[in-house]
């Protein structure tokens, strides 16, 4: 028996295996979104935080400020939401971030809490 057909019989399927695999792998994120890989993949870093604001950088929204004790870090990126008031010390917010090393959270959204 010649064992070249063999041969690439097995490589066959070997590569059929490895692209069962990938795409298996690849369905997991397609489910997502391509969009949503970063995301993804960062999940268990992902902080939905309530409180209320104690201290706000003393120009403009950028900067650290504490909410209910905790450092919540403001960045250009971060969509602030003022629909249901605007932001002060005192007011209630949700902030939805990622939660550093350092236990502080860099805010993707800020949002005034609608407490009605």
């Amino acid at each position: 028996m010649d064992r070249e057909p063999m041969q690439f019989f097995r490589l066959r399927r070997l590569m059929l295996a490895g692209a069962v695999a990938s795409s298996l792998a690849l369905g997991a994120v397609g489910a997502a979104g391509l969009d949503d890989v970063p995301g993804a993949l960062a999940q268990e870093n992902d902080t939905d935080y309530d409180g209320v604001v104690e201290s706000m950088p003393a120009t403009g929204m950028v900067g650290a400020w504490q909410v209910s004790g905790k450092t919540i870090q403001v960045t250009e990126a971060t969509r602030i939401d003022q629909e249901m008031g605007a932001l002060a010390v005192g007011t209630s917010v949700e902030v939805e971030g990622e939660t550093q090393p350092d236990g502080s959270i860099v805010a993707v959204e800020l949002e005034v809490a609608d407490l009605r």
